[in-house]
């Protein structure tokens, strides 16, 4: 459930980007004043979900700090995991699961390679 909850935030944040992307693309447009309306309803929604007063301060802590970071870089990891070989894709799950678990991780880069 929290990965939903996480990524139901991520797909928001991302969608109200976008949105905010047409309204600066062409301002004053027909588009631009439709999406402007959109965008403000999706962070209406996040400032919603961000303030419920039946989730705990570190739970409602958690999520303003989803909500602030940048939207689309969830996007550009999964695009970038998909061009490694599926031995390289096993070895980050390895990794994510230790960061996850709050193990510190030591990377080397062997330059010769």
């Amino acid at each position: 459930m929290v990965s939903n909850f996480i990524t139901s935030i991520h797909h928001l944040r991302i969608c109200a980007e976008y949105m905010d992307d047409i309204v600066r693309q062409a301002p004053g447009s027909r588009a631009a004043v439709l999406f402007e309306g959109y965008s403000k309803k999706i962070k209406w929604i996040l400032r919603d979900i961000s303030t419920y007063p039946y989730f705990n301060d570190e739970i409602r802590d958690g999520i303003k700090t989803e909500i602030a970071s940048d939207p689309l870089t969830y996007r550009a990891i999964m695009e970038r995991i998909s061009l490694l070989a599926p031995a390289q894709r096993d070895l980050l799950e390895l990794v994510i699961d230790d960061l996850i678990d709050g193990k510190q991780i030591k990377i080397e880069v062997d330059e010769q390679s």
